[in-house]
Formats: C-alpha cells, structure tokens, sequence
C-alpha cells in the first residue's frame, strides 16, 4: 500500500511537471513568434517610410521647378523695376507710360 501511494505521487508529480513544461514552452513560443512578428512588422514600416519620403521628396523637387518656371514667366512678363537711384517722381513717370 504505502508502494502505491508513492508511486502514484511520483506519477502524479511527472504529470503535473509536463503539464507545466507544456504549458510554458507554448507560451514562450507564442511569445517568440509574437516578437518576430513585430519586429517584422517594425522593418516593413521602416522600409516603406524611406520609400515615401523618397517619393514626398520627387514630388517636392518636381514642385519647386515648377514655380521656379512660373517664377520666370512671370518676371517676363512684368516691366523691368524702377531704377533705385531714380527719384519717386521720375520712378512713377516711367511706370505710367
């Protein structure tokens, strides 16, 4: 009798002891795939940012050699400045005609 009660608490023991093993090496690898996961997760967002700022800054640069090319026409079309070293009265004169 006290055989079989020992035996039974050394089984008892085993069972409870790969339950426990079970239990966590699930959880350590649901953590690990979990952490891989993000990491992952984190890469692609670093890539794809340096993708978009790469295209904001084509678009950007695309943007300022438009209006610089606006910013010519427009001084084409406009009548060259009064002289600075011309009086506001002959300045004026000059623009009315």
């Amino acid at each position: 009798m006290i055989f079989q009660v020992g035996k039974d608490s050394r089984d008892t023991l085993r069972l409870v002891q790969r339950d426990l093993r079970d239990h966590f090496t699930a959880q350590a690898e649901q953590t690990t795939r979990s952490l891989r996961e993000s990491q992952q997760a984190a890469e692609r967002s670093v890539k794809s940012s340096t993708a978009d700022r790469q295209q904001r800054l084509l678009e950007i640069k695309s943007e300022v050699e438009r209006l610089e090319k606006l910013q010519q026409r427009v001084r084409a079309l406009l009548p060259s400045p009064p002289s600075l070293t011309k009086k506001p009265e002959e300045a004026l004169a000059e623009l009315a005609r």
